[in-house]
């Protein structure tokens, strides 16, 4: 059961998920002020995570108020910062988690056909990759970025299991519903939510491989 009438929720993902289209139809059917992180924030401070150089900066610290002041308000907010998650947790201690979870084919086609690793930008540069995977074809980086993500979600799911949901995003209209339940977000108007999740914005190009 939920603890309050209007949590706060945070969504993370795998990336190529359905964010963008989840956040678009939310934020104008629901009675939650919903908002797609409109660039990459925290770049520098998540990759330092899993090498234990993570500090507090003056940026993150200013977010995890942000989030703390939110916690119990109708909000919610997608989220690029899979190793920041349990921080997040903390500061926000009453909000739900969606994680958002792609096949790894279906990510590759899509990132493919966005450029991803292709770039150059800040967002590219910051990649969460093993060692020694800059060496490897873009489309295996690619692979590995996903995988790397997914472990990180998958352990922060398993470890705060009663305020996470985890989703696979082959159907976004059917997972509304579920998502809705499991946040306490109110939906005045399903149809026209339906109608931006099957709109896709934000879907691109998919690109094609032979093997």
């Amino acid at each position: 059961p939920l603890p309050y009438a209007t949590p706060m929720f945070l969504v993370a993902s795998t990336g190529r998920c359905g964010t963008r289209a989840l956040c678009d139809a939310l934020a104008a059917a629901s009675d939650h002020r919903v908002r797609h992180e409109p660039a990459p924030l925290l770049l520098e401070e998540a990759p330092r995570a899993p090498q234990g150089r993570w500090r507090f900066t003056p940026t993150l610290l200013r977010r995890l108020y942000a989030w703390h002041r939110l916690d119990r308000t109708p909000y919610g907010e997608t989220l690029r910062c899979p190793t920041l998650l349990d921080d997040i947790a903390r500061a926000a201690r009453h909000a739900r988690f969606v994680v958002l979870f792609r096949d790894p084919a279906g990510y590759l086609a899509s990132a493919w056909g966005r450029g991803v690793l292709r770039k150059g930008n800040a967002w590219d540069r910051f990649r969460l990759l093993p060692a020694g995977a800059a060496a490897l074809p873009v489309a295996d980086q690619i692979l590995l970025h996903q995988a790397e993500v997914h472990g990180l979600l998958a352990d922060f799911k398993q470890r705060r299991a009663g305020r996470v949901l985890g989703c696979e995003t082959r159907d976004l209209e059917r997972l509304l519903p579920r998502l809705c339940a499991f946040t306490g977000v109110v939906l005045r108007d399903p149809e026209r939510a339906q109608a931006i999740l099957a709109a896709r914005p934000n879907a691109g190009p998919v690109a094609r491989f032979a093997d």
